[in-house]
């Protein structure tokens, strides 16, 4: 029972890690990306391509270098050699993985691996989906032939226990789009390979060290492997339909200048966003004369019942590292002389509880940042002082002077929250 009331009165609590992910893009202007691509993948952050998509070689120049297969065929080929991997890695399977990639990089990926298994976890990679594949380069590297593979595909990707098959990191029902730079080195010779260092013939095998000299080598009667595997920008497409579908419809400003033509409608929704970010740090600081001053009875009530339950389970809210990505008026009307006003807002942050004693992580995850799509509405008081113009004195509740036309500062109501509620949340990837 006591579990219980504690997530349910710390549901808004829990909150993850920012990165750099922005705002909903829903043009991709300005960047050297094939027309292609720009009808494949919509709404994604122009971050995405922080380096723009490179030009596919021509046919002759890869002629010159391959000559078992066409360009197609040898670029779906290599994109098999990707896929297999990344099954072998979920699948813990050292023997395909070992066959498939260089040394380097089959060290790098046991001992992601070694670690996943020592925590009893697996990464889970299924779903796979090509938006966009091309070869950009190939080259001849130490008498074998490199070619550098531009991709831009997505999957699930996400890290589950063995033990109880829940999502410990990830989310299951977000695709990740990705966009790699994929390096694979390989020969077009069928001789037996010799040691380059020593002369002595090597095993059979795709990447591995002479017996005789230690040297390692990449035996050249294995065509090709994976050598290099370079994420240059990722994004969660979930999260961007989360930003976007969530994002409701606003007042017009025609609306908005019939009830608050004293403001500015932006400023405004500024202003009251603020408010809310001041009472969350206030419930950190458990400042409670401060909510109560921001707040009506109901919220500020609220926020005092997770206080006190908090300090009888030694239990401590952090939060921080807020970011705003949308927010808007959806409604706004009069109330006798004073204003309501409904905004929405998509915020980001950090939010986890510790222990005092211990400091450690009882509820939420701090290394996870949590999105969270608001509906908050406030009630703006209309203050009964007059307003001094601060350029000639004359006194008036309007935002411009009419004697000179001066813009004073807006103090005509006092706002405060009356009402919270979160629609829906996601991890942030």
């Amino acid at each position: 029972m006591r579990k219980n009331s504690l997530f349910g009165l710390l549901f808004f609590s829990k909150k993850k890690k920012e990165k750099q992910d922005k705002r909903i893009a829903t043009a991709i202007a300005n960047q050297e990306i094939p027309n292609r691509i720009q009808n494949r993948i919509k709404d994604v952050n122009p971050r995405f391509f922080e380096e723009s998509f490179p030009v596919e070689i021509d046919t002759e120049t890869f002629d010159k270098f391959i000559t078992a297969m066409d360009k197609p065929t040898f670029t779906q080929a290599l994109y098999k050699i990707y896929r297999d991997i990344q099954t072998a890695r979920m699948d813990f399977d050292y023997t395909i993985l070992r066959s498939l990639t260089t040394d380097e990089l089959f060290n790098n990926y046991k001992g992601q691996l070694d670690i996943l298994q020592l925590r009893n976890a697996q990464n889970i990679m299924v779903d796979f989906n090509i938006n966009e594949i091309m070869i950009s380069d190939i080259r001849a590297e130490d008498n074998l032939i490199a070619v550098d593979v531009n991709a831009i595909i997505d999957c699930y990707d996400y890290i589950i226990d063995t033990k109880t098959g829940w999502v410990t990191r990830g989310n299951k029902y977000a695709k990740v789009a990705y966009n790699y730079k994929l390096t694979f080195i390989g020969s077009n010779e069928e001789v037996v390979n010799l040691c380059p260092n020593c002369g002595a013939q090597l095993p059979e095998g795709n990447s591995t060290q002479c017996p005789y000299c230690n040297s390692i080598v990449v035996n050249k009667k294995h065509q090709w492997v994976l050598s290099r595997e370079k994420v240059i920008s990722r994004i969660s497409r979930y999260k961007n339909h989360f930003l976007k579908e969530n994002k409701a419809r606003e007042v017009s400003l025609e609306t908005f200048n019939q009830y608050a033509a004293d403001y500015d409608k932006t400023e405004l929704e500024t202003l009251l966003y603020n408010l809310y970010k001041e009472i969350t740090f206030s419930f950190l600081n458990e400042d409670l004369n401060r909510i109560e001053a921001l707040s009506t009875p109901n919220i500020f009530t609220s926020y005092k019942q997770q206080l006190d339950f908090l300090k009888q389970t030694r239990g401590k809210n952090i939060i921080k590292d807020f970011h705003l990505f949308n927010a808007g008026i959806t409604e706004i009307k009069s109330l006798d002389n004073n204003l309501s006003i409904e905004i929405f807002a998509v915020i980001g942050y950090y939010d986890y509880v510790i222990n005092t004693s211990t400091n450690k992580v009882i509820i939420g995850n701090k290394e996870q940042r949590i999105i969270y799509n608001y509906r908050l509405r406030f009630i703006g008081y209309r203050n009964e002082v007059l307003q001094n113009c601060p350029n000639c004195g004359a006194k008036g509740t309007e935002s411009v002077c009419s004697h000179c036309n001066t813009k004073k500062q807006n103090n005509n109501h006092k706002w405060i929250l009356s009402g919270k509620k979160i629609i829906n949340k996601i991890r942030d990837e």
